[in-house]
């Protein structure tokens, strides 16, 4: 009681708040119970609770599987008071996270197999971080790996193609054009599934083949297609098609140094010649026809004599020295 002879009431409520409770309002209220009539009071305020960001999502877009080549947006969003001041995002490759980039959006262009996986987003603001994952599932065509060149066996051609694709591949063999069937009785198809995205396929054919056929492997999916065309080994060679091109290569070239061999022996021969012809004064001298007693000389040579001091031409009249006197 007060000296005023009122009385005063005090009530205290005491509770630890949480994120759940902010923007709530809290009202106090007094009730006077007066004649003829009650008399009320009452006080209101809103809580304002800080706390670290809370419920933090990620969501891809477009939604679902997401085709090789397109672009794709993720985003990140989390309740926070004071709001979120960051967001980080995050690519997990086994036990290892790669930042990727920043801001509550993240939008890039899928380019390739790889982009498929999780990612994460941290929201960060002065009082913590929280963080949500978010799976991105890229559908991409088949692409043919690891494949072994046909071999020629005995009595068959063994043929093997492995492909990878999203989703998981279905593989075909055509001959020359024309599908392949298991249950052909000149081919016999196996299949081993690697695992959810990954196809191994052997072919046996036992047919005879000839120089014009082909052999192709079809990988598809619901993302598109890839072919393989396989080289034929020929008959009696069990060496791997694949070998061919280096085996004609080699041929080209060995046959290309034997060329080169006989031109420079060609040459060397001529000019082998040519110098035996300046070193002998005679070796040019072709004499097709010498009548007796001082006869024409029949040819088109050009000689010089030992001491260099003469020269003879054919005039078609006889040489005479002009050091030298006629005998009787």
């Amino acid at each position: 009681e007060n000296q005023d002879k009122t009385q005063s009431v005090s009530s205290v409520l005491t509770f630890t708040p949480s994120h759940l409770h902010h923007g709530h309002t809290i009202t106090c209220t007094a009730l006077y119970s007066l004649q003829p009539q009650n008399k009320m009071a009452e006080e209101t305020a809103t809580l304002d609770v800080l706390y670290s960001p809370k419920n933090t999502s990620a969501s891809v877009s477009p939604s679902g599987s997401v085709l090789e080549g397109s672009s794709v947006t993720l985003t990140c969003s989390s309740n926070a008071n004071p709001p979120v001041s960051n967001y980080t995002w995050f690519k997990v490759t086994g036990d290892q996270a790669t930042q990727r980039g920043s801001g509550q959006n993240l939008t890039f262009n899928v380019t390739e197999p790889s982009d498929s996986g999780q990612y994460y987003c941290e929201a960060q603001n002065e009082h913590g971080v929280g963080k949500a994952t978010v799976q991105l599932d890229v559908r991409y065509m088949p692409e043919i790996v690891n494949a072994s060149p046909c071999i020629r066996n005995t009595a068959d051609i063994t043929c093997q193609c492995e492909s990878h694709g999203h989703p998981s591949p279905s593989t075909e063999w055509l001959l020359s054009g024309q599908r392949l069937s298991s249950d052909s009785v000149v081919s016999v198809i196996g299949e081993e599934q690697l695992d959810s995205r990954a196809l191994r396929s052997t072919l046996t054919l036992v047919k005879t083949l000839g120089q014009t056929d082909t052999i192709e492997c079809l990988s598809r999916n619901t993302a598109g297609s890839s072919r393989l065309l396989f080289q034929i080994p020929p008959s009696g060679n069990d060496c791997p098609s694949v070998l061919v091109p280096y085996i004609s290569t080699g041929v080209m070239a060995a046959l290309c140094i034997i060329i080169v061999f006989v031109v420079l022996k060609y040459k060397w021969k001529k000019n082998t010649d040519q110098a035996g012809a300046e070193g002998d004064p005679y070796a040019a001298l072709q004499i097709s026809n010498v009548a007796s007693d001082y006869g024409v000389i029949q040819g088109g040579c050009r000689a010089k004599g030992e001491d260099n001091d003469s020269e003879y031409e054919n005039t078609g009249k006889k040489p005479v020295n002009s050091n030298s006197q006629p005998s009787d």
